[in-house]
């Protein structure tokens, strides 16, 4: 029994009770062919017939009335275009509009739209019961007394709470905005850059209306994406990305009795378990206070580098258009071929330290649970092992910045990243390992991961004094430029050197 985002006993069930949700998400937001959506790759997703190829190659003007009359249908409830103007353009600030003069400022996602249509994902779940939300408190009171002992980094000393699906959505909702923002932005832009001349001069006149358009189906699907993501997670930080409150342990007590129950585990423990990762997440999280704007930086930096590249695109159509088709013969080959823009980035790095981030993370947790639980609970180790699976088979944090924030990064290292951190605390100890999460250029850097002895190395051969290292960093004019270390400097114009996946 398995789910995306769950964990899974290592046996596939074709009885999966949550396949058919899926399927209904995946039909919401795919194209039918596959349940993977591309739809937000391509500039022209959603318009069909509004730009065609002409013979020699080039863009030519579709039929723009079929255009508005379809967009005047969907926001004028007459169904007639409204006077002096295009249909539809009134409503999305276009020429001669009522917002045509609009704040740019405006967010790009709208957030109503977006905890919307999550919660109609969700559906109704029942909110968590006192029994429940006391089992939670007292499990975070004894995380923290077991952590006490294995990590010097204090406990959070936020919030403890028991969440349902609802309440992780609205928590966690202006993070994820945050972190997809400025991909949908960039996105605008790449597609922007690589149109021909003449398709700009089509699009031209309606462009505001067209990104208002495709802001509206992002903010929907961002939506939909969090709400099937907010029915399977377990906690407020799941898969190490710190996208709850800073401070708040919050805990899903329905969802971990539901994830367990195909594993010969005690429900009590398994919450034990799962309660104490995330106890460690926020006090790593709250300790290094950093580390959140240092992902969704590295997010930026991918953001900034994407590019499109139509060029495969528009040689499969020139290839369809000189074969001499008839139509039902071009319409089976449009069916057969994929005429997705490609899309890449040029900031390779930031996705590098998006990966290495998110192992040191996750692998400090590892070990400080293993530490903490291991000789304490008796089915800590099991439930390590199903941990892993979960990870393994989707529920982690590249799986959920893929498919939610559109930000391919490979998985995460979190075994060597385990194996890197207990190492360093062999070496040089528990408070001086701590005390490399002070700042982001003291961390193990990608290469790291692969060779722990040379990090080993540079520490022991280093009189290290975190105070005196950030005073050094100040006043060299270096500090908080642990970015740029990951990726190099300016006559660093190699490709990716980032580790392979596991």
């Amino acid at each position: 029994m398995s789910n995306r985002f769950g964990f899974t006993s290592g046996n596939d069930d074709d009885n999966d009770p949550d396949k058919d949700r899926h399927n209904n998400q995946n039909d919401r937001s795919g194209d039918g062919a596959s349940g993977n959506s591309n739809e937000g790759n391509n500039p022209f997703g959603g318009m069909p017939g509004f730009f065609s190829w002409s013979s020699d190659g080039g863009f030519q003007q579709g039929d723009l009335n079929d255009l508005f009359q379809q967009f005047s249908s969907m926001f004028n409830p007459g169904g007639e275009a409204p006077s002096g103007g295009a249909p539809g353009f009134g409503m999305f600030g276009g020429p001669g509009g009522p917002e045509s003069d609009a704040d740019d400022d405006s967010p790009i996602i709208d957030r109503s739209i977006v905890t919307k249509t999550g919660i109609e994902e969700i559906g109704s779940e029942r909110r968590p019961s006192e029994a429940e939300k006391k089992a939670v408190a007292e499990a975070v009171r004894l995380s923290d007394l077991w952590l006490d002992g294995v990590t010097d980094l204090p406990a959070a000393g936020g919030p403890v709470e028991a969440w349902n699906a609802a309440a992780w959505l609205e928590a966690t909702t202006d993070t994820w905005i945050r972190l997809t923002t400025p991909v949908i932005e960039n996105k605008d832009s790449a597609g922007d850059a690589n149109l021909p001349e003449e398709a700009k001069q089509i699009i031209g006149p309606i462009k505001n209306m067209m990104n208002r358009f495709s802001h509206m189906q992002a903010a929907n699907q961002l939506g939909g994406d969090l709400g099937e993501l907010a029915t399977q997670v377990l906690t407020g930080c799941d898969f190490g990305l710190p996208v709850a409150p800073r401070g708040t342990i919050a805990v899903l007590p329905s969802h971990v009795s539901a994830a367990v129950k195909s594993l010969d585990i005690p429900e009590e423990e398994a919450l034990m378990y799962i309660t104490a990762r995330e106890a460690a997440r926020q006090r790593l999280f709250t300790h290094a206070a950093w580390l959140q704007e240092s992902i969704i930086g590295a997010v930026e930096e991918y953001a900034l580098g994407l590019e499109i590249d139509t060029s495969e695109m528009e040689e499969t159509i020139r290839e369809m258009q000189s074969g001499g088709m008839d139509p039902q013969q071009l319409l089976e080959q449009l069916n057969n071929s994929d005429l997705e823009p490609r899309m890449f980035t040029r900031n390779e790095k930031s996705a590098e330290l998006l990966e290495t981030q998110l192992a040191l993370v996750e692998g400090w947790v590892e070990l400080v649970i293993h530490e903490a639980l291991a000789s304490r609970i008796p089915s800590a180790i099991k439930m390590e092992e199903a941990w892993s699976r979960r990870f393994a088979s989707g529920g982690s944090a590249d799986t959920a910045l893929e498919e939610i924030v559109g930000v391919s990064i490979q998985t995460p290292k979190v075994a060597a990243a385990y194996d890197l951190w207990r190492r360093v605390g062999e070496a040089v100890g528990q408070e001086r390992r701590d005390s490399l999460w002070n700042h982001q250029d003291f961390l193990p850097r990608a290469e790291h991961l692969n060779n722990s002895a040379a990090f080993i190395d540079e520490l022991l051969t280093d009189d290290f004094d975190p105070i005196a290292e950030i005073t050094k960093l100040e006043e060299s004019g270096n500090f908080g430029k642990g970015h740029e270390d990951h990726e190099g400097g300016e006559d660093d114009t190699d490709g990716p050197t980032g580790p392979d996946a596991e």
